[in-house]
């Protein structure tokens, strides 16, 4: 696609992309742990950790211009969509031009892109997998391509997005300024007091890069509580008998 057919020269320029992008994300990650280590607003603290482990690392764990594509799988795009129609209920004509016009050429970016990365990823998985002899480089290159392709759908932060679209979001289901606010200081703060409760660094960290929906529903339900509340009914209700 890139570069109109020129293979060498599409593999060259795709390469730069995503060598360039990566630079761009470890940077970003370090200056956010440069701001939330020499911070002296607490505020700002909190939010580097968060962004950091919750944002910039999952990116890392399996980065390729592939993921991409996971912007425009259908489930994806649908609920980019409905999201997208909801904000723009209050915008103006001109606005509301503006906020699809990028919607469609972000997408738009991201399929060619990804796709043809796709392609010259697959290009240079296949001289791997079609040899006759397995050797340790030639698996090393089929796994590090099955990684990728397994990583194209975040699976994890697609979950925790909806999740806090549930819980955020309101009755209408789609999450405005105010609510993307109100979630990123929950966000936050829960980094706060993960970092108090955890006072060592291996151990704060190995909880934040284990954090997940199921943490996140624990925290949110809490079944022991409605236990002791159904209890203390019941006893209330028997004294009233007695």
């Amino acid at each position: 696609l890139v570069c109109f057919g020129n293979t060498e020269k599409g593999d060259d320029l795709l390469a730069m992309f995503e060598l360039c992008g990566l630079t761009v994300l470890v940077a970003h990650g370090i200056h956010q742990l440069c701001m939330a280590h020499g911070a002296k607003n607490e505020r700002l603290k909190w939010f580097g950790l968060y962004r950091f482990f919750w944002q910039i690392v999952p990116q890392l764990s399996s980065y390729s211009a592939m993921r991409l594509l996971h912007n425009v799988s259908p489930t994806v795009f649908v609920a980019a969509v409905y999201s997208l129609i909801g904000e723009i209920g209050s915008y103006s004509k001109w606005d509301t031009v503006q906020a699809w016009a990028k919607f469609i050429l972000f997408r738009l970016f991201c399929f060619i892109v990804g796709f043809d990365s796709f392609l010259v990823k697959i290009r240079a998985a296949y001289t791997s997998i079609n040899e006759q002899e397995l050797t340790f480089k030639h698996l090393y290159g089929a796994l590090v391509f099955m990684i990728q392709v397994l990583g194209v759908i975040r699976l994890g932060t697609f979950v925790q997005s909806r999740l806090f679209i549930f819980i955020f979001a309101g009755e209408d289901g789609i999450m405005q300024p105010y609510e993307k606010a109100k979630r990123n200081v929950w966000n936050a703060l829960l980094v706060r007091k993960m970092w108090q409760t955890y006072t060592s660094w291996p151990q704060f960290v190995a909880m934040m890069l284990s954090f997940d929906e199921n943490d996140f529903q624990k925290l949110v339900l809490n079944e022991r509580a409605h236990v002791l509340y159904s209890s203390s009914d019941n006893t209330e209700d028997e004294a009233e008998v007695v």
